[in-house]
């Protein structure tokens, strides 16, 4: 079967429809292999806050945001039905068999993925959420990354970052990606493509 990662952001998680909402997205993946990553919304907030009252520093403060990941997704966990925590490929494949959807316990599951060959995965906040979904898919290796936003996506691949729909990272780590998909779960739910770049005129004459 396919693989898909699916990223739900940060921003989702406050909607009191959110369990709904969600399945209507995972409906359109019920032939994938489903792995969910779970953005850190308001918990990674107070890190965030905590880096800047103590200067904690890149890594203690990439760590903390990891275990804040952790909460998130226990979070989803009970808002999708027929759905498991997993911590490595192993219980993924085992959750799979089952016809269940994988949600990543990150603090767990990133060191278990890691390799000398993997790409870098900077321990900064210029790396959120967004970049380690895109590079979960790319060293699961998965067959597309779906990023689930409160927002249309605001244009093509190279655009999302700078304009702040996604990290700066991100891009770096989603270029080689053989499907980068995305949902407004605010708006349709519907699941559309984001072009590769934008599409140029013809400008000869």
């Amino acid at each position: 079967m396919p693989t898909a990662v699916v990223k739900i952001g940060g921003s989702v998680l406050s909607m009191p429809d959110l369990s709904s909402r969600l399945s209507q997205v995972l409906q359109q993946f019920q032939h994938d292999d489903v792995l969910c990553v779970v953005g850190g919304g308001a918990a990674t907030d107070v890190v965030r806050e905590w880096d800047r009252s103590h200067q904690l520093g890149d890594e203690a403060a990439h760590w903390l945001a990891i275990e804040s990941l952790g909460l998130t997704a226990r979070l989803v966990r009970h808002l999708i039905p027929e759905s498991t925590l997993i911590r490595n490929r192993d219980e993924a494949i085992a959750c799979w068999k089952d016809h269940r959807v994988a949600i990543a316990d990150l603090p767990a599951c990133l060191p278990t993925l890691a390799t000398e060959s993997s790409p870098h995965l900077p321990h900064s906040w210029d790396a959120t959420s967004d970049s380690i979904s895109a590079w979960i898919a790319r060293v699961w290796p998965a067959d597309r990354l779906v990023l689930v936003k409160s927002i249309d996506p605001p244009g093509s691949l190279e655009e999302l970052a700078p304009r702040g729909a996604v990290d700066a990272v991100f891009p770096s780590l989603a270029a080689d990606l053989p499907s980068v998909l995305w949902c407004n779960l605010a708006g349709d739910c519907e699941v559309t493509p984001v072009p590769a770049c934008t599409t140029s005129q013809d400008l000869s004459t």
